[in-house]
């Protein structure tokens, strides 16, 4: 099976520099509920800073496989 990939975002904290975003991130509840999903198997994830056409976004990649469920 494939990995696939899930990319959650939420703005860019105001007036916050890359320093201070990576030493206190923001919260992104997408992202936690897909971590945690019992479903999936994570493989990586990532966060980064990107511009989506005129706003900076705070993003978290997570490359993942669905679970396959073994019935007895």
């Amino acid at each position: 099976m494939e990995p696939k990939l899930q990319i959650c975002a939420v703005p860019w904290p105001k007036g916050k520099t890359d320093a201070e975003v990576e030493e206190n991130p923001p919260k992104v509840p997408d992202a936690e509920k897909f971590l945690k999903d019992p479903n999936i198997e994570v493989i990586d994830w990532h966060c980064a800073k990107m511009l989506h056409f005129t706003q900076y976004w705070y993003t978290v990649t997570i490359q993942y496989k669905d679970k396959i469920s073994q019935e007895v």
